[in-house]
């Protein structure tokens, strides 16, 4: 395993460790290997979601896609959807 692959797998392992200790379910998705990230999966690992806020911190489009997502499901987005307001360059 290639030097930057070690890095990577200590990074999540932090990651995770510290979302643990902070009360945080996290999930950690490798679309090589598991594939992409949308609503239905976001749904599905999260049976709750009717009843949950989503916090999205990425690029600006696929936030856009997934509030609408939701929206269409019936999440009050205006209410509990939150995106950053800043573009990734």
């Amino acid at each position: 395993m290639p030097p930057a692959t070690h890095r990577c797998f200590r990074w999540i392992a932090k990651l995770t460790a510290d979302a643990a200790a902070a009360g945080v379910r996290l999930h950690v998705l490798v679309d090589a290997r598991d594939g992409r990230l949308d609503g239905e999966r976001i749904r599905a690992a999260v049976p709750e979601w009717r009843d949950a806020s989503l916090w999205f911190c990425g690029p600006a489009g696929f936030g856009q896609t997934l509030r609408h997502d939701f929206a269409t499901q019936g999440m009050p987005v205006d209410l509990r959807f939150h995106q950053e307001l800043f573009a990734m360059r």
